[in-house]
């Protein structure tokens, strides 16, 4: 369900804004994982083919071999992220060790209350 949210299948701001992007998206471990991916991939890069240039007829009028259709890495990152994208992609792994260290806190002390509630 998480992935949904993520920004892999659909961009984060073409998300339904009152369940699925707050908060889903915001505690979703996969937010932050495309996130930082889609940051180490095209952050500060260039050059990138429109999806149309593959086709037979090209991108159109305003486009020529000359001047081709490209995005920059950013145009990228604006489209596909934003919210939780738009940090940098250590912020994103740091942001994720501190949610598997307090889902393992919570998990352990869940646990331990379970025994303690078995013996008592």
């Amino acid at each position: 369900m998480y992935m949904l949210v993520s920004g892999f299948f659909q961009p984060v701001s073409q998300l339904p804004d009152p369940v699925w992007r707050y908060p889903m998206h915001y505690i979703a471990f996969h937010s932050y994982a495309f996130g930082g991916f889609m940051q180490n991939q095209f952050a500060d890069t260039d050059g990138w083919d429109c999806p149309c240039s593959a086709q037979p007829e090209g991108c159109g009028a305003p486009y020529t071999v000359e001047d081709p259709c490209v995005y920059s890495g950013q145009d990228i990152l604006d489209y596909w992220v934003s919210g939780v994208g738009v940090l940098n992609k250590w912020v994103d792994v740091g942001i994720q060790w501190a949610m598997i260290l307090i889902y393992r806190g919570i998990f352990y002390g869940l646990l331990m209350l379970k025994e303690r509630m078995q013996q008592g």
